[in-house]
């Protein structure tokens, strides 16, 4: 156990706290229902902390200010969720580097990899509960990691919609037991 392991990014984790990750591996809790409430981003190798910047989707068509890297990017204890994030490189990093990540989100929408500076977020907006970022040599054959979450796995998530539907559809049939037949209860 004498080597320990530098965590390349750290979040604070709703009902948990601040939880580590290395690059390429996923932070935060993939299908836990737990949002991500802030972050930060500085790695240990590859490129300098001061080569990368990040910001924080807070609503439709809000970011946060630009948070350079090792800063924190968020909230801590105010149980403010993040919607997404937004990353890039830059100086020297940017030449010789590409970044590219991925997102889940509470509703179970999963989108990316995305490329440098593209908002990763859920078409409704469901809080983050886990990324990963991964950062490569440019011109590398190596494609995004398998880990990653395939590109919108659940486009413009149309998850929730049924979900709220599907409530309202049982009170019905409840209030007309008689007059619903078995079919039409169960479709979907």
């Amino acid at each position: 156990a004498a080597t320990q392991t530098v965590m390349d990014m750290v979040a604070h984790i709703q009902g948990r706290g601040d939880v580590g990750a290395v690059l390429g591996e996923w932070l935060g809790e993939r299908g836990s229902k737990r949002w991500i409430e802030g972050f930060a981003v500085s790695p240990a190798h590859d490129v300098p902390p001061q080569d990368i910047e990040y910001q924080a989707v807070l609503g439709r068509g809000w970011l946060s200010p630009w948070a350079e890297g090792g800063q924190f990017c968020g909230s801590r204890g105010m149980a403010l969720p993040v919607l997404g994030l937004r990353l890039r490189l830059r100086g020297a990093s940017a030449q010789s580097h590409e970044c590219s990540y991925s997102a889940t989100f509470t509703d179970g929408t999963e989108i990316g990899p995305v490329g440098s500076g593209e908002a990763c977020e859920a078409e409704s907006l469901a809080p983050m509960e886990a990324f990963l970022v991964v950062i490569r040599p440019r011109g590398s054959a190596t494609a995004a990691p398998a880990r990653a979450a395939p590109k919108a796995t659940a486009p413009k998530p149309a998850a929730p919609k049924p979900a709220a539907a599907k409530p309202a559809a049982p009170k019905r049939a409840a209030a007309k037991p008689a007059a619903a037949p078995a079919g039409k209860g169960g479709r979907r």
